[in-house]
């Protein structure tokens, strides 16, 4: 348990240095994942998305206007400062400081769960996933990466198969540096 939580601190460190520069370095980056993890994923005005690992809140701007509520988490609060100045102007927002694995949130609660560029950065990972399960309502269109230098195609699909999710499809394009998993919650 101790060497969890030191795994966490020191990736908590990590984003709290590099917030500042994070969007310079990072954006397009994260902006090919969105697309392809957007792209199959039917939003809407009644949707009820948690972008679990918000970051500096790139996934929330980007989908805000579209939907009924975003709440994005993190722990990093420098990364949160710059997630809320990013999302001042939506009303239908919210940015939350705390940890991935236990959110503060009644079960079954979203429509839609983002976990983008966050599965790796996570000491247990299928803990993570049945956190995210548990918020997540049934039929919930959940969304996960994983960066490819740190899973091999086959890691990353048993790691989501952990959890009670349907993988309905693992895009693995070259010009990304993610495994993006587009799953379904299971009926139970």
């Amino acid at each position: 348990m101790a060497r969890k939580w030191t795994e966490k601190i020191k990736t908590l460190k990590k984003y709290d240095t590099t917030a500042a520069s994070y969007d310079a370095q990072y954006m397009k980056e994260q902006q090919d994942k969105f697309e392809v993890a957007l792209n199959p994923i039917k939003l809407n005005s009644k949707s009820v998305v948690l972008d679990a690992g918000c970051g500096t809140g790139l996934l929330a701007e980007r989908i805000a206007k579209d939907v009924k509520f975003i709440v994005g988490v993190d722990f990093s609060r420098k990364m949160l400062d710059r997630a809320k100045s990013r999302l001042k102007q939506f009303k239908n927002s919210s940015i939350i400081c705390t940890d991935v694995d236990f959110l503060p949130f009644r079960n079954s609660k979203f429509t839609h769960v983002f976990a983008i560029t966050l599965l790796q950065n996570m000491p247990n990972q299928v803990d993570t996933l049945n956190e995210i399960n548990r918020v997540a309502e049934e039929d919930a269109s959940i969304v996960i990466s994983g960066l490819k230098k740190n899973f091999t195609l086959i890691s990353f699909k048993k790691t989501v198969a952990k959890s009670n999710f349907e993988q309905i499809v693992v895009d693995s394009r070259e010009n990304i540096k993610d495994y993006v998993a587009i799953c379904r919650k299971l009926k139970r």
